[in-house]
């Protein structure tokens, strides 16, 4: 009789202990298939609109001049898909719907597209070569004479070292930038200039340090935007 319970109960520890196991896999079991659910769920939401490689590939095939209207070109699929999420947008979202989706795009080509790449860094280093360059000396020697009587000091030496970079000055134009900084350490556009005055110079890391700077500190999304631009750009240079 001793011996049929101890069998009774070392059955019973047994089927307790296959029951435990079964429960462990069923639990693991679901718990991947909720797992499972939720990534395909995020790949389908996450679906692109449109083909960053057919964007690629037109881009740099392109027969169009000038960078503007060649990626303009290219973007029919882009515009299409967009207009079509626009109209699923809440209303209060559509001021800045297309132009994320555009930053969102520009961001991809920077990192996967060659050519795209490399005209965009042509068009960052040629920002001022369209400024109005005449009367440069005159406008100077006016803004110098409004450095001492203003308070904003610090932006007019902001000015002063873009009147430098278009009279092609560079070294005064990065000592003016510094001033600038020493005396707000705040203004975002002045990292902004030393940014693009050290992209001009080769100095690829300062370059990305001082937009970083810049981004921390803007309260303009579209300077936000700009700086994560011209980060992305600086570490496809530095490859």
């Amino acid at each position: 009789f001793q011996t049929a319970e101890k069998n009774l109960l070392n059955g019973q520890k047994r089927q307790k202990k296959r029951s435990t196991y079964f429960s462990i896999i069923h639990k693991s079991k679901f718990l991947f298939t909720i797992c499972l659910l939720i990534l395909c769920g995020c790949k389908e939401k996450n679906k692109a609109l449109y083909s960053l490689e057919d964007i690629c590939n037109c881009y740099s095939q392109s027969e169009f001049v000038g960078f503007d209207a060649t990626l303009s070109s290219c973007l029919t699929e882009f515009n299409t898909a967009i207009n079509k999420e626009k109209e699923k947008a809440k209303k209060e979202d559509l001021v800045d719907f297309e132009k994320n989706h555009l930053f969102d795009m520009m961001k991809e080509l920077i990192q996967t597209c060659p050519k795209y790449q490399k005209d965009f860094n042509k068009v960052l280093l040629g920002r001022y070569s369209k400024r109005n360059k005449e009367n440069l000396s005159k406008r100077k020697d006016s803004l110098l004479n409004l450095i001492d009587s203003v308070e904003n000091k610090a932006g007019r030496y902001v000015q002063l070292s873009e009147l430098e970079i278009l009279n092609g000055d560079f070294d005064k134009a990065t000592e003016s930038i510094n001033t600038s900084i020493e005396m707000n350490p705040k203004m975002e556009m002045s990292y902004f200039v030393r940014g693009f005055l050290n992209h001009r110079k080769g100095d690829f890391n300062k370059a990305i340090s001082d937009f970083k700077t810049m981004r921390s500190i803007t309260e303009q999304q579209d300077m936000s935007l700009t700086a994560d631009l011209w980060i992305l750009n600086l570490e496809q240079e530095l490859k």
